[in-house]
């Protein structure tokens, strides 16, 4: 199982850097807060996150609060 958050396209990778940057700084402090673990991996303009436990994918979805990227969990 993992949360995939998909990249924006264009501007010569621009946006996604851009993004990812948010993304990254979002993560650790709901990590932080939550006292979470995860790894992080970007792939094809997709960011995969995978968490330490199960049980954390939802208080992920419970208090993830910032909008963009859209993400979607998988199985």
């Amino acid at each position: 199982m993992h949360i995939e958050f998909k990249l924006p396209t264009g501007a010569g990778g621009q946006a996604a850097a851009y993004v990812n940057t948010l993304l990254d700084r979002e993560l650790r402090e709901w990590g932080q807060q939550h006292n979470v673990q995860y790894t992080k991996q970007i792939l094809h303009y997709k960011v995969i996150v995978t968490l330490e436990h199960p049980e954390a994918y939802t208080l992920f979805v419970l208090s993830w609060r910032f909008a963009k990227p859209e993400y979607r969990i998988c199985d």
